[in-house]
């Protein structure tokens, strides 16, 4: 019997007293003649309830035995403080479920012990019930909502505190460098480094030419040679002794040779040419045939007359 009791046997036990008969019934619980005999001969199976037959009158109900120590327990049950079970009703009842049916396949746990907790929760007036057509329905008070809001911040609060003991900064640790280090330390582009260019002294450069041409040399006085003449001018660039390597001049605007604008004209009318011709084409060959046909239609006419 335990585990087929339900809120809605202990919500019907308590509407009941010494003037409840069958045909008054249903009045007290919003719900027809049919449905509440239906309920009422089901508590009956389950031992909770009496009623005595009479024909032509009333058929008065009485609470067995089992159902008054079903709300004895009841009543010793809703003495007991909140625990996390009933903290765990009230967050699925937040969240919209309001029938008695889905509030416990989501808490998952057999219908007395529910029927218990919603009847302590209804005792400490966390929760309101609502009784039609031999269906029970529940919503949550605001004394229940506020406690349920104490409860999602103390545990986001309890949430939060590990987290930000997460997030202090680690200490230092030594950076090891393996073998994986060391093929990106010799891939890295940006730690290579051209080499500096070597200076060369003028007189081994011109120790070199002397060898090649042989040709005398004096450093400091320039040969004949128009190849010794060059390298020994770069080499005194090198050297930071403010000598350049001349250049070939660019002559002024004014004497260079002017352009052919009449070839780029040219060009030009061409190239336009081509395009109204790739574009216009179709077209003008029409306009040509229509007015051949015009032209043609007029001789004959002029022919006949």
């Amino acid at each position: 019997m335990g585990n087929e009791i339900t809120y809605l046997d202990l919500a019907v036990l308590k509407k009941l007293d010494s003037e409840s008969t069958v045909e008054k019934f249903g009045m007290k619980i919003n719900t027809s003649f049919f449905d509440a005999a239906n309920l009422l001969g089901s508590m009956k199976i389950k031992g909770l309830i009496d009623m005595q037959s009479s024909i032509g009158g009333q058929s008065p109900i009485t609470i067995a035995s089992e159902g008054k120590e079903l709300l004895s327990t009841a009543i010793q049950r809703a003495a007991e403080p909140i625990n996390s079970l009933d903290q765990a009703i009230l967050s699925t009842l937040v969240t919209g479920v309001r029938e008695l049916g889905s509030l416990q396949n989501s808490i998952n746990i057999r219908s007395k012990d529910l029927a218990f907790h919603l009847y302590k929760l209804k005792a400490y007036d966390y929760v309101d019930d609502s009784i039609q057509s031999a269906k029970v329905s529940f919503s949550l008070t605001e004394k229940g909502f506020l406690l349920t809001r104490s409860y999602r911040s103390s545990a986001s609060a309890a949430e939060m505190a590990p987290k930000k003991e997460e997030e202090k900064a680690p200490e230092p640790q030594e950076k090891k460098h393996g073998i994986e280090d060391e093929i990106k330390d010799l891939f890295n582009l940006s730690s290579f480094r051209r080499p500096a260019a070597k200076k060369v002294p003028v007189s081994s450069i011109s120790e070199v030419q002397k060898e090649k041409q042989g040709a005398p040399f004096v450093q400091g006085i320039p040969s004949s040679s128009g190849e010794t003449k060059a390298v020994q001018a770069s080499a005194l660039a090198a050297e930071g002794g403010g000598i350049k390597v001349p250049q070939k001049a660019e002559p002024p605007p004014w004497m260079r040779k002017p352009v052919a604008k009449k070839l780029d004209q040219s060009k030009m009318l061409a190239s336009k040419t081509e395009f109204y011709l790739q574009r216009y084409g179709v077209f003008l060959l029409l306009l040509a045939i229509f007015f051949a046909i015009v032209v043609i239609a007029i001789i004959f006419a002029v022919a006949l007359s």
